[in-house]
């Protein structure tokens, strides 16, 4: 509800306040970063008992026991692929639904494969970043190798693979174990091989390490992930520090009481009154209005003392009984500086200025499905004008107005 109000007019001034008492917004939450499923294979090949879900993050981490060329599985994409002994590779992708079996290709040596499921992770461009320098040794603590990750909120994925049966324990830094074990067999052809995760909520620098067998060649990698943000789609009008405004107030130019039609100007959003929209849906596809329309019938000083907001006649327009224009044209979007998505305003765009008619709303801004998303945009300095007639009585007057958010 957005709150059109003139403060008294104090005979014989006249002053114009707009006040701004909130916005009604959509807005949906959705389920927390969750490791649906982990499995492992020493045939290269491996399935997930339950069929994954779309959407859900797929990794597979792919070793050999030897320096052996790995092929990521079909439709994965690399993350980190390392041939040298032994060699190990992290592949993913995002499921389309119903992946059960997940093989990767290899150009000889014992093999292995790790599948891993993730729900609610970024499904456009989930991968952060990867250890870029190598990390690999004979001693008996086998590291991940470090990454500084990008996101605030990242999944970290590590995988170690070493030339014993001893099998990767003890992963420290808080890392969750999910898988941990060996192939046996001779020591020409046996490996261990396992897997850990843990979820970060700032950038920084981050690695694991787990103990194996010493004397053993072992290798280890690590990914960052993009968890997707709580996915909402609201809007607010919010001061300069991102908080909420009870009852902002914009106030309009003071005029003298006077025999001619005047104008009284003001701007909706300003630095300390910014209208925020907010869309962190997981889709790429979701374009949005937002409008505003006035919900009382017309200013009103509360003793009976009114005149129109949206009456065009008159010359010049709205002089006979008042109307209020919108300006959009004018407004300024800004898109929300982030670490981790490339925020833009690329797909939206202001509306045209228009006067009330009518209970009409006026289109303040539109995004198309091109739009950016995990994203918000501060919208500021749009024009209002409202032809106030002449000789108005002297008084306090107000006008409610909403503001509507609706996604397409």
């Amino acid at each position: 509800m957005l709150l059109l109000s003139r403060s008294k007019y104090i005979a014989p001034v006249a002053i114009l306040v707009l006040m701004i008492c909130g916005i009604f917004v959509p807005s949906k939450t959705y389920a927390a970063t969750t490791l649906a499923e982990s499995n492992y294979s020493t045939s290269g090949s491996v399935s997930f008992s339950t069929a994954a879900t779309a959407g859900d993050l797929l990794v597979a981490i792919c070793s050999s026991n030897g320096a052996y060329t790995l092929t990521a599985p079909s439709g994965f994409s690399t993350a980190i692929n390392e041939a040298s002994d032994p060699s190990q590779a992290i592949f993913y992708k995002v499921a389309a639904g119903g992946e059960t079996t997940i093989s990767c290709t290899y150009s000889g040596g014992t093999d292995a494969i790790q599948i891993i499921e993730f729900s609610g992770i970024e499904n456009v461009s989930p991968l952060d970043v990867v250890n870029t320098v190598t990390s690999s040794g004979s001693s008996s603590i086998a590291s991940s190798g470090s990454l500084t990750n990008n996101n605030y909120n990242d999944l970290l994925i590590a995988g170690i693979t070493s030339d014993t049966n001893t099998s990767p324990s003890g992963w420290t830094n808080s890392f969750t174990q999910m898988i941990s074990t060996s192939s046996g067999g001779k020591p020409s052809t046996r490996m261990a091989f396992g897997s850990a995760y843990f979820t970060v909520n700032s950038p920084s620098s981050y690695s694991t390490s787990a103990t194996v067998a010493s004397g053993y060649n072992w290798r280890g990698q690590i990914a960052a992930f993009k968890i997707a943000p709580s996915p909402v789609f609201s809007g607010d009008i919010v001061n300069s520090s991102g908080t909420s405004i009870t009852s902002p107030t914009v106030s309009l130019t003071a005029l003298n009481q006077s025999f001619s039609c005047q104008t009284a100007t003001g701007v909706l959003g300003t630095s300390s009154q910014q209208i925020r929209i907010t869309n962190t849906e997981p889709s790429d596809n979701l374009g949005w209005n937002l409008t505003i329309a006035a919900s009382s019938s017309s200013w009103s000083d509360g003793s009976g003392q009114n005149y129109a907001y949206n009456n065009a006649s008159g010359s010049p327009a709205g002089c006979t009984a008042g109307q209020l224009t919108i300006s959009p044209a004018s407004q300024v979007i800004t898109p929300e500086t982030s670490p981790e998505y490339g925020c833009t305003n690329t797909g939206l765009s202001a509306g045209a200025d228009s006067a009330m008619t009518g209970t009409t709303p006026v289109t303040i801004t539109s995004a198309s499905s091109s739009a950016s998303y995990y994203c918000y945009w501060d919208i500021t300095n749009i024009g209002l004008s409202q032809a106030v007639p002449s000789m108005q009585p002297a008084g306090s007057y107000s006008l409610s107005l909403t503001l509507t958010l609706t996604a397409l």
